[in-house]
């Protein structure tokens, strides 16, 4: 097996938040060198927005765009991106980055992030991320 660890080091798109920190802290404890350890051929990517943000969505954004093509990269070489990362939005990248007309999502979480712009009383856009990658909200994103 050929794994493509994808480190997305933002929490909807700001390297700032505190759950930007947990990809980094995998990588550090070694999870490329587990992989290894057990004959899972690894190569690391990590993703990097590139400029300033002027909002979380457009920030979430541009994360998403690089870690879609990033996904993309790594099916196409016949890898499985395993990605790591900060924040529920990255479903969108993971998502667009391959053709996903005959797949489910598991999703495994505290909460269920299938709030709405309609349903959210914070407006916290990671918390739609499953309305989101499901077509009930932002669908042009």
């Amino acid at each position: 097996m050929q794994v493509c660890l994808i480190q997305v080091p933002y929490m909807i798109g700001d390297e700032h938040q505190g759950g930007s920190k947990g990809p980094q802290r995998y990588v550090q404890a070694g999870a490329e060198k587990l992989m290894a350890a057990r004959g899972v051929a690894v190569t690391v990517e990590r993703i990097e927005r590139g400029k300033p943000f002027r909002d979380s969505s457009s920030a979430s954004l541009a994360v998403n765009k690089e870690l879609a093509a990033i996904v993309r990269q790594a099916i196409e070489a016949g890898q499985l991106p395993l990605v790591l990362a900060g924040s529920c939005d990255v479903g969108m990248g993971i998502l667009s980055g391959f053709d996903h007309a005959g797949c489910g999502v598991v999703w495994i979480d505290a909460h269920g992030d299938f709030n709405t712009p309609e349903s959210t009383i914070s407006g916290f856009f990671a918390g739609m991320s499953v309305a989101v990658i499901t077509g009930h909200c932002y669908q042009t994103l």
